[in-house]
C-alpha cells in the first residue's frame, strides 16, 4: 500500500504544478483527436476545456469559498492564494473527459479526472464538494461546447445503435404518430415525472437531515458511474439492467442516459455553487417545478410566441409549484424561482437541467 501512496503522491505533486497539468490535459486532448479528420473533435474539445477553466475563474470569487488549507487544515503542498469552489482542476480534467464521452477514448479520460479529483483532495488544497463542484461546471462546459462547436463526428451514433434501432422499430415515424404510441407516451413520461419528483423529495429530506455533503457525495459516484453507463450505450452495448433504469428517466427522443445526467449535474451544481437554502430551491426547481410544467404543458395549444415548445400554462405551473422555495429562502427564493422561469423559457438550447442552478448565481453577491 505505501508504494502506491507514494506514486500517487508523486502524480499529485506533478499535477499541481499549473504548467505540467495544462500540458497533460493538452496531451492527452492531441492523442484523443490526433488523426486529420479529427479537426471538429480538436475544436470542441478546446472549447470544452476554454469553458471549464473560464467558468471555473469566473465562480471561484463569486462564491468565495476559503479553501480547507486557509482553515488551518494539514497540506501536503503550498496553499494557493485563490478561493476554493469550484476545483478549476477537476472541472478542466473532466470536461475533457465528458467531451470524449461517446468515444473509445472515454474510460481513460474518466479514469485521469477521478485521479485529478482525488489528487486535489490528497494535497488538502480542496474538499469533495470542491472536485463535485469542478464535475458540474465541466458538464456545463461541455454542454456550451457542443453548442458553439459541436464535434460533427460524434452527432451520428455508432453504427451499432443505429442497427439495433432499426431491427427493433424504435425511432420511425410510424410508431411514434399511432395513437398507441402516444397513449404510452404520456404513461411513459407521467412515471417519468412522478420518478423525478420522488428523487427530488429524497434529496432534500437527505440534506434536511444531515446537510448537504452526504447528497454530493452520492451525486458525485452517480454521475461518475451514470457517465460510463451512457458512454457504454453510446458505443452500442447492451446493459438490459441499466436500460430498464435509464428509461424510466428518459424523455422521449433523448439519447439513453443523457437526462438522468443532466439532472444529477443540475442537482450537483445547486448543491455544491450555492448557499444551501438556495441549493434546496434549486432541487425543487429541478424536481416539481420542472415536472409541473411538463406535465401541464402537455397537448395545450397556446404556446410562448418565443419559444413553442413552451406553453403558458406550463410555466406558471412551474411558478406554482416551486412556491414552497419562500419557506425556504425567503423572497430571494422566490426571486430565484422568477429568474428560473424566465431562462426556462427561453430558447437557449441548453437542458432545463443545467439551467435551473443558474438562476441562483445571481444572488450569490448578497449571500457572501
Amino acid at each position: 500500500m505505501e508504494p502506491i501512496l507514494e506514486l500517487f503522491l508523486l502524480f499529485s505533486s506533478l499535477i499541481n504544478h499549473d504548467m505540467i497539468f495544462t500540458a497533460v490535459v493538452l496531451l492527452l486532448a492531441l492523442l484523443a483527436a490526433r488523426r486529420p479528420a479529427d479537426s471538429s473533435r480538436r475544436a470542441h474539445l478546446v472549447a470544452a476545456l476554454a469553458a471549464a477553466f473560464i467558468l471555473s475563474m469566473l465562480l471561484k470569487p463569486l462564491i468565495a469559498e476559503p479553501r480547507p488549507c486557509w482553515l488551518g487544515l494539514p497540506a501536503l503542498a503550498a496553499c494557493p492564494a485563490d478561493y476554493s469552489m469550484p476545483s478549476a482542476h477537476s472541472a478542466v480534467a473532466f470536461a475533457l473527459a465528458f467531451a470524449l464521452i461517446r468515444r473509445r477514448s472515454f474510460p481513460p479520460a474518466l479514469l485521469f479526472a477521478l485521479l485529478v479529483a482525488g489528487s486535489r483532495m490528497f494535497l488538502g488544497v480542496h474538499t469533495l464538494p470542491d472536485v463535485a463542484g469542478g464535475m458540474a461546471v465541466a458538464l456545463l462546459a461541455v454542454a456550451l461546447a457542443d453548442r458553439a462547436v459541436p464535434d460533427a463526428a460524434a452527432i451520428t451514433p455508432p453504427k451499432k445503435i443505429a442497427q439495433a434501432a432499426a431491427a427493433s422499430g424504435r425511432g420511425g415515424p410510424a410508431s411514434s404518430f399511432s395513437p398507441s404510441a402516444h397513449v404510452a407516451d404520456h404513461h411513459s413520461e407521467l412515471a417519468r415525472k412522478i420518478l423525478q419528483i420522488i428523487i427530488g423529495l429524497g434529496l432534500l429530506a437527505m440534506v434536511a437531515l444531515w446537510g448537504a455533503e452526504p447528497a454530493v457525495t452520492l451525486l458525485f459516484a452517480v454521475l461518475a458511474a451514470g457517465s460510463l453507463l451512457f458512454h457504454l450505450k453510446a458505443r452500442g452495448h447492451a446493459l438490459p439492467l441499466a436500460d430498464s433504469l435509464l428509461s424510466r428517466l428518459e424523455r422521449p427522443g433523448a439519447a439513453r442516459g443523457e437526462g438522468a445526467m443532466t439532472l444529477a449535474a443540475g442537482l450537483l451544481m445547486g448543491l455544491t455553487l450555492l448557499p444551501l437554502p438556495l441549493a434546496q430551491v434549486s432541487i425543487i426547481l429541478l424536481s416539481l417545478s420542472d415536472s409541473a410544467a411538463a406535465l401541464a404543458g402537455r397537448g395545450q395549444t397556446l404556446r410562448l410566441p418565443h419559444h413553442p415548445q413552451k406553453s403558458y400554462l406550463g410555466s406558471a405551473a412551474f411558478i406554482v409549484a416551486a412556491l414552497p422555495a419562500y419557506f425556504l429562502a425567503g423572497w430571494d427564493g422566490l426571486l430565484m424561482v422568477l429568474i428560473a422561469a424566465i431562462l426556462e423559457s427561453l430558447p437557449s438550447g441548453l437542458d432545463d437541467n443545467l439551467l435551473m442552478p443558474l438562476s441562483g448565481l445571481a444572488l450569490l453577491l448578497k449571500w457572501r
